[in-house]
């Protein structure tokens, strides 16, 4: 698989309390608290003071400083940076299902509480999608969050062989436990068009329905690009409900991930089981094995079905440990390189787990190295055997 983003950031638009644009490369300041601390300040106690500022959501910048003002007492100086701001932005993409597509958004953050983006993108062949999305993320407290989406994709199916159209309205809540425990649910409106007979349950190749879902996602892992203990449980049920014509289809996915060390060796773990039930599922709600978010090494859509199970398992080797390091005149940033190995395996079907010798598999293995470069992140570069060829792939951080 190959995956290449870039997200440029042209400029950002300040505005200031009354609305008014104010171009800046600064948000302005909004406050400084001072607090009085004894001198055994410990350091990782404000790093996680101030991660917790910014875990809010409420502010452009945090900053923590520490200044000493007595011989037996230090001063704590927060400066809690605010301010309503666009962001245009520029992205260039490539997937296996795609290819590659360009286009261009605008970020607007923290207006009225809010951030929202603006999304018009072209695609190579002459797909195109426009969106709005607005969220509201948990602040001032709040365990809640919320976000809105509306738009129109269309997009190319390339394994099924025809052009798609969706236009869609998409609501979603969930509430945050504690950290570990993240509940949801969300509605949907959409109306899906098809330019070939036989894709959608409608005869006049359009469907339109209402959708509902219901998930649970439980995380205990370590924090980090790079976790190396705990793991991630999610489930979600999601229901169709078809208006014209009127039809029922129903999905579960359900996928535990977790990671354990052993005398410095991380050991990533995942399961996953996708499937949709119902008497006539249209092409567009199909499920696919293949691709680097399932199968290393396979192309997209390598095999369909209704039903399928995925296992990976990955050991993961340091060969220099990940710490933040100084680089010149930059801030010290998190860098280090990683030997990994894994092994992918999958089985789909088009009939439930009552028939598994109707099921057909694909499985790959592999080789690489994590790279974590300042500012970047993980850098992975492959060798991939899925079949009876290697193949040589490069993406970005942690498959999972």
């Amino acid at each position: 698989m190959i995956a290449i983003l870039i997200n440029v950031y042209i400029t950002d638009v300040v505005l200031d309390k009354k609305g008014l644009f104010k171009w800046t490369s600064k948000a302005f300041v909004k406050q400084e608290i001072g607090k009085i601390f004894p001198c055994e300040v410990d350091t990782n106690e404000i790093t996680t003071m101030e991660n917790r500022l910014r875990e809010l959501g409420l502010y452009f910048d945090v900053s923590l400083q520490l200044e000493d003002s007595t011989k037996d007492t230090t001063r704590l100086i927060v400066r809690l940076t605010e301010g309503w701001y666009l962001l245009p932005s520029l992205t260039v993409n490539i997937d296996e299902e795609t290819g590659w597509y360009y286009g261009g958004g605008l970020n607007i953050r923290h207006l009225f509480g809010w951030n929202y983006y603006v999304g018009i993108f072209y695609m190579f062949g002459g797909e195109k999608s426009y969106s709005l999305n607005a969220g509201k993320s948990w602040s001032r407290g709040s365990p809640f969050d919320l976000s809105l989406s509306i738009g129109k994709m269309e997009k190319r199916r390339v394994i099924e062989n025809f052009n798609e159209t969706d236009v869609f309205f998409n609501v979603n809540t969930g509430i945050n436990i504690k950290k570990i425990i993240y509940p949801s649910i969300g509605l949907g409106y959409t109306s899906t068009s098809s330019d070939s007979s036989g894709k959608t349950v409608s005869l006049d190749n359009t469907d339109t329905y209402l959708s509902g879902n219901i998930g649970i996602k439980i995380l205990t892992k370590e924090a980090g690009i790079n976790p190396t203990r705990g793991f991630t449980m999610s489930i979600l049920f999601k229901h169709y409900y078809g208006l014209q014509p009127v039809f029922a289809i129903e999905r579960i996915k359900y996928s535990l991930t977790f990671y354990k060390t052993f005398e410095n060796n991380t050991f990533a773990t995942y399961f996953g089981y996708e499937g949709v039930f119902g008497r006539s599922i249209p092409a567009y709600l199909k499920l696919y094995l293949g691709s680097g978010s399932s199968i290393r090494g396979w192309g997209f859509g390598s095999l369909r079905g209704n039903h399928y199970i995925n296992i990976r398992e990955e050991v993961r080797v340091p060969l220099v440990s990940l710490k933040k390091r100084m680089f010149w005149h930059l801030k010290e940033q998190l860098t280090g390189l990683y030997f990994y190995t894994y092994y992918d395996i999958g089985f789909i079907g088009e009939e439930d787990f009552t028939d598994l010798l109707s099921f057909k598999y694909i499985d790959a293995l592999g080789v690489g190295l994590n790279i974590f470069l300042p500012y970047i992140g993980g850098v992975r570069c492959e060798l991939q055997r899925p079949s009876s060829i290697w193949k040589i792939s490069a993406t970005f951080g942690w498959v999972y």
